[in-house]
């Protein structure tokens, strides 16, 4: 035994301590790279910065251009002026040393005027650029139709005879704050010079840098080593500054993009995550050494609290199955109000909490008493008791109390779907009961062979219920979900099984049971042949079925409500009730939250209140709240972590040791006031819970 609790010391300290170093491992590597990420996303905002800086330079000498007297088209046209406009071209170009040269392109004119001269427009683009007739006709397309600063990259002219390699033209259309446009002045600037100032983005990192126009078209690229290719990010939203991760080519990448709001570029960079960690040295060793000083002290702790201490598991297993009751009622709780987040983990978690289902058929019985107040609470107290293991052959049923509806759900699973054979488990679930309770109607929802669809035979279930009405209080009835041609609705088009079905899954919160039902019903109405006064009214029947549930829910929403009335297609129709629907499913559950609470809150309160009174007892409570006893000692355990019982105790401790503080009262007549007549056991108990008698607690108070 001794070893076996060595070897769970040594897994209980080493399980959590391996989870917090590769914790710690795992946080410092990311906290490490968002570092690196943002180091890099600085050094963009800098680049995009003085990129910014550099492009507004070239738009001011734009505008100069525009206003300048020297420079105007007649001035540039004339013989005797333009080597003047030539001359001032050049002053312009010297004032910044990223221009490699100006020229000066007016519409409609055969030439562009240069700081070297003139070309004509088919010199300049055919023999300097290289272009051919097709990009010839590009070019001068684009340059006309121009309305804000453009960028060509310098791969933009892609012609073995472009005189110019590696050289990006910027395109500033003049004037640049007038919609009608007549000139565009033409920046020649080395690719080189916009590369200097992404080239340290990376640092000692592999990786590639790319700069982007607002059409996602590359304007300029970099590598340090990176593979990358800029097509491989087509996945990767670049219209935003963001960091981002991305597997590309299976391997992990950092993608950092910045975009500048004044020149529409975005500058992103791709680097592998990979080698951000193998940078920082220090960090490997520090983590190996906090791994060697936690494993070491965990065993140290393990051996001594092995041989220190010894308990006994069974405090856990009886925490356990404490707790155990209550995680069985929320799993059939979530099963038949349909709220599984994860549908495909269902049995898994079912079995976890007991609830294991070995057939391949569900359905639910629904259980309502009719209002016999009087032995209501002791009656589903009892069937809950025996439904705890209910088992017959080819059969298993799970009940659970609800609570709001004060009744009783039973989830039966079974072997075979026959009408017999359900019929039979029916009869059988009947008879669970004692031969007095009377007044019990039994609602029976319909088959279904996948689990996660048992929230709709509960809702067709707590439907039949309703079936119970036109008969005796006083007799038992067992009443099948049967959709059928002989139970028609007053509106001689629907069946009220489906009226029933849509009220309850509106009531009871239900939105996957309610959509299902409202669009079973309004495909019933597109398939009929009726004038369309008629089909209105049959309409309006719908409408007025979620009209009641949601007034029966107190929700509403004065919008919506108009828009219902004044339909004007079913299609519409179907849309708005779909939106209005979810609304009141949302309502019904928030009241069912709220009553929850207030119950919790009107439960601790009323103990509270009547802890004095000798009569006051876990059966009287659940009696006054209509709960079932288990269901009320299971919320006690939970909400206090002790019985009811103990805290009823505590409660009238406390309140005898108040009186006793503030008060000259005998201690008979105290224990008497707190509800307890046997003043010597109560003595006794207050003893062993103080280690003084009630007047030696009195006499030390007092002294």
């Amino acid at each position: 035994m001794f070893q076996r609790y060595v070897y769970s010391y040594l897994i209980i300290f080493f399980v959590p301590f391996i989870v917090m170093i590769l914790f710690i491992y795992h946080q410092t590597e990311e906290r490490w790279n968002s570092e690196v990420e943002q180091a890099n996303k600085n050094k963009l905002l800098q680049a995009s910065e003085l990129t910014y800086n550099r492009i507004n330079e070239m738009n001011q000498i734009a505008a100069r251009i525009t206003y300048d007297s020297d420079l105007t088209p007649y001035m540039v046209s004339h013989p005797y002026s333009s080597r003047n406009a030539i001359e001032r071209l050049g002053i312009y170009k010297s004032s910044t040393a990223i221009i490699d040269e100006v020229l000066l392109f007016y519409r409609d004119s055969q030439n562009i005027y240069s700081d070297r001269g003139y070309y004509s427009v088919d010199t300049l683009l055919k023999r300097v650029l290289g272009a051919d007739d097709a990009q010839k006709e590009r070019f001068l397309n684009l340059v006309k139709g121009l309305k804000t600063t453009t960028v060509l990259p310098a791969d933009y002219f892609q012609s073995a005879g472009n005189k110019r390699q590696g050289t990006m033209l910027f395109l500033c259309p003049i004037p640049p704050h007038d919609t009608n446009k007549h000139g565009t002045v033409i920046y020649f600037v080395k690719d080189y010079v916009f590369q200097k100032m992404i080239q340290s983005t990376l640092g000692d990192f592999e990786g590639n840098v790319y700069i982007t126009n607002d059409n996602n078209e590359m304007i300029l690229s970099q590598d340090n080593g990176g593979k990358l290719q800029f097509e491989d990010l087509a996945s990767v939203d670049l219209s935003r500054t963001d960091v981002t991760q991305a597997t590309i080519h299976y391997t992990k990448y950092s993608i950092v993009t910045v975009r500048s709001d004044e020149t529409g570029w975005t500058f992103v960079t791709a680097m592998p995550t990979a080698q951000f960690f193998k940078k920082a040295f220090h960090f490997p060793m520090l983590l190996l050494f906090i791994a060697v000083w936690l494993v070491l002290t965990g065993l140290i702790l393990a051996l001594v609290f092995a041989v220190r201490q010894y308990r006994p598991v069974n405090r856990m297993q009886e925490r356990m199955s404490v707790q155990k009751p209550y995680v069985r009622d929320q799993c059939l709780l979530k099963l038949l109000g349909g709220s599984w987040e994860d549908p495909d983990n269902i049995r898994e978690i079912c079995a976890m909490s007991g609830i294991v289902f070995p057939y391949p058929y569900f359905f639910v019985v629904y259980i309502s008493d009719d209002g016999m107040v009087s032995h209501e609470t002791k009656m589903r107290s009892s069937l809950l008791l025996k439904l705890e293991g209910w088992e017959l052959q080819d059969a298993i049923g799970f009940g659970v109390e609800l609570i709001h509806d004060h009744a009783v759900a039973v989830v039966i699973n079974c072997l075979s779907n026959d009408t017999s054979s359900v019929e039979n488990m029916v009869r059988s679930l009947g008879q669970q009961k004692r031969n007095q309770e009377r007044g019990l109607t039994m609602g029976v929802g319909g088959i279904y062979d996948d689990l996660t669809r048992v929230h709709n035979s509960y809702i067709e279930a707590s439907a039949a219920t309703d079936y119970k009405l036109a008969g005796s209080s006083r007799t038992d009835a067992v009443v099948y979900f049967k959709p059928s041609g002989d139970r028609v609705g007053t509106s001689g088009w629907y069946q009220s099984d489906l009226h029933l079905k849509l009220t309850q899954g509106l009531k009871k919160g239900n939105k996957q049971a309610t959509a299902e039902t409202l669009g079973m019903m309004l495909h019933e109405l597109r398939t009929l042949r009726v004038p369309i006064d008629l089909l209105r009214c049959y309409c309006f029947d719908v409408i007025n079925i979620v009209f009641r549930a949601a007034a029966s829910v107190e929700y509403a929403n004065i919008e919506l409500e108009e828009q219902i009335v004044n339909f004007t297609s079913i299609e519409e129709l179907e849309k708005l009730l779909y939106q209005w629907t979810e609304g009141i499913c949302r309502q019904a559950a928030l009241n069912k939250e709220m009553e929850t609470l207030q119950l919790s809150e009107q439960i601790i309160l009323y103990i509270q209140e009547h802890f004095r009174e000798s009569d006051c007892s876990l059966e009287g409570t659940a009696a006054h709240f209509k709960l079932s006893d288990s269901y009320l000692s299971r919320f006690i355990k939970e909400k206090t972590d002790i019985t009811f019982m103990q805290y009823l105790w505590e409660l009238r401790l406390n309140a005898v040791k108040r009186e006793l503080e503030l008060t000259d009262k005998p201690i008979r007549t105290i224990v008497q006031e707190v509800g307890y007549f046997d003043t010597p056991n109560f003595i006794r108990k207050f003893k062993k819970a103080m280690g003084l008698t009630p007047g030696e607690y009195r006499k030390q108070r007092t002294n």
